[in-house]
């Protein structure tokens, strides 16, 4: 999934089909007008009050709690409409994982999200890229970057999950790096066919399991430009999300 400068939002919108859900991402800060009108049409499109994922740590430029993190998070809880507040976080391979972890309790105490997702994938940043180290290393540097906010986070009752792949996982981490079973980690994937397209398939079947992993939230949509409730002043790119939970 592509990470888009300068904050990624993503908005889960239930939908009632058996046990399937379908979920949308948004990009792009979103003001409390925004939040009321995406609440608003979610409800009345799909009977269900939306969740949004909102990126607040990043490792592009200075990396660092992303600017626009707090205030897209009160803008979303100042909302009539009552989202559920996800977050996600960019991993810099170089990057202390007691620093990140010591940054974001600092910036979010008490943090007023649900979850953090750790995106675990290719980065090109200078310093963040995953290449030149073996599979063990990363194994051992992404269960302690992992652990260091379990250990911070989950005491405040937010859960950690992990986006990434299959083929990601293998490619820096290796088959064996299966070290998270004990914590039963919720994943967020993606998965391609042959012909490099993304699975649209709504359900699970096509997940290998990897990495200890249990499938929570798989993208079936690539990016698509829309205007938020055709206003034009809240433009926005949506991909889709399926989750049967």
């Amino acid at each position: 999934m592509r990470s888009i400068i300068p904050l990624l939002l993503i908005l889960l919108l239930a939908w009632s089909s058996t046990s399937a859900q379908l979920g949308y991402s948004i990009v792009g800060p979103l003001s409390k007008a925004a939040f009321d009108c995406l609440g608003t049409s979610s409800r009345q499109a799909t009977g269900h009050d939306p969740f949004v994922f909102v990126r607040i740590y990043k490792v592009s430029g200075t990396p660092g709690v992303d600017p626009n993190a707090a205030q897209a998070l009160a803008n979303a809880r100042a909302s009539s409409v009552a989202f559920g507040i996800l977050s996600y976080i960019e991993v810099c391979r170089s990057a202390d994982s007691s620093v990140v972890r010591n940054t974001l309790v600092q910036a979010f105490n008490p943090p007023i999200f649900d979850s953090i997702w750790i995106k675990v994938e290719p980065n090109s940043t200078p310093g963040c890229s995953w290449e030149g180290f073996s599979q063990t290393d990363n194994c051992a540097y992404i269960t302690e970057f992992y652990q260091a906010l379990f250990n911070a986070f989950s005491v405040e009752g937010v859960s950690i999950g992990i986006f990434s792949t299959a083929s990601i996982w293998k490619k820096f981490f290796g088959s064996s790096c299966n070290l998270f079973g004990e914590y039963g980690v919720s994943l967020w994937y993606a998965h391609y066919g042959s012909n490099g397209k993304i699975d649209s398939t709504q359900s699970f079947d096509d997940f290998v399991p990897f990495g200890g992993f249990m499938p929570y939230f798989k993208q079936i949509g690539g990016s698509v430009h829309i205007s938020l409730c055709n206003n034009p002043n809240w433009k926005v790119i949506v991909d889709t999300l399926y989750t049967s939970y």
